[in-house]
């Protein structure tokens, strides 16, 4: 059971890295094992089982009724750290404490859904939003392509970055020959890389 980590207060504005739906904490756990697991990590799925595949320092298990009850926490706090002075809601500047990276796979309903909901909440807080989101190959239907390209309309409305990686490039640079995994590996990749190369992140270098 994951009571504590569906009711426990985290402090949002230091969590960087936000994996959501199983595609998402994939990549969230490769991006930790290539960096550093030092990163200030959460992951949220409404599969309460994948949390054992996960490596994020926190773990939500998503439904409407606790998950909103979180988020009800998290205002009241922004709200007293805000009049503090510890949050200037109207700066441009940004820094790790008021940035928060959204890695998630578009298509499915968890990771459509959780992402659209996070987005709007972080604007409303008045922090930087980045997605990076991978979009489903052709062959998984019609249905999750309808489902990806209209999140994407609403998360150009919450965002400041928004970069999507298409499942179905990898085919055509990889082959139809190479296998399932090594598809989804190649694009991930990609988006680590995408995050790197941005800044949100460096890897460190070796002393000499």
């Amino acid at each position: 059971m994951h009571t504590k980590l569906m009711t426990e207060k985290f402090d949002f504005k230091n969590i960087n890295f936000i994996g959501i739906g199983g595609g998402g904490g994939n990549i969230l756990n490769k991006l930790i094992t290539r960096i550093t697991p030092k990163l200030e990590t959460i992951y949220i799925n409404t599969d309460e089982h994948s949390f054992s595949k996960s490596i994020a320092k926190h773990k939500i298990h998503y439904n409407t009724d606790t998950f909103e009850s979180i988020w009800n926490n998290f205002q009241i706090q922004l709200h007293t750290n805000t009049n503090s002075g510890h949050i200037d809601n109207k700066s441009e500047q940004s820094n790790s404490r008021q940035e928060c990276i959204i890695i998630t796979c578009l298509g499915g309903h968890a990771g459509s859904n959780i992402s659209k909901q996070l987005a709007r909440s972080y604007k409303t807080m008045g922090l930087l939003v980045h997605i990076f989101a991978t979009l489903p190959f052709n062959f998984e239907g019609i249905e999750r392509k309808v489902i990806a390209e209209t999140t994407i309309g609403s998360l150009r409305m919450c965002c400041k970055t928004l970069k999507t990686f298409d499942n179905n490039n990898s085919i055509s640079l990889l082959g139809e020959n190479v296998s399932f995994y090594d598809l989804l590996d190649f694009t991930d990749q990609e988006l680590i890389k995408s995050i790197i190369s941005k800044g949100f992140y460096s890897i460190p270098q070796p002393q000499p």
